[in-house]
């Protein structure tokens, strides 16, 4: 509600997503979101409805990545997606026209014993 702050569960929330899920990130458009989920090693994704903002599963997923994804962020243009897990990074690029994520080339990146993530 914009005059008190009062939020009203969207019809048919809670959405179901996978086991553990531990974090989510919306595209910069506001068409997509997607859940890391740390327990099945997955990434749920799902169109969101524009004027309701139900989610819809979008076709494929979950998606699969490294072992307990914990982060997730798609980066600034919408263009990919990016997930850390407990050994490195999987990278994805997203279909504009519907949502779904493919392994980039490479994907997953791994850190290597000892080695230090700077943001």
């Amino acid at each position: 509600d914009p005059a008190d702050g009062t939020l009203t569960p969207v019809s048919g929330s809670p959405f179901a997503a996978g086991s553990g899920p531990s974090a989510a990130a919306v595209d910069p458009y506001g068409k997509y979101v997607y859940v890391a989920n740390s327990g099945s090693n997955d990434i749920s994704a799902y169109a969101i409805d524009p004027d309701s903002g139900a989610l819809t599963p979008i076709a494929g997923s979950p998606f699969p990545t490294g072992s307990a994804p914990s982060s997730i962020a798609v980066e600034p243009l919408g263009h990919f997606v990016y997930v850390e897990d407990a050994i490195g990074v999987s990278a994805y690029q997203i279909d504009a026209r519907t949502g779904a994520l493919t392994p980039i080339s490479g994907s997953p990146f791994t850190f290597a014993y000892g080695s230090v993530i700077s943001y």
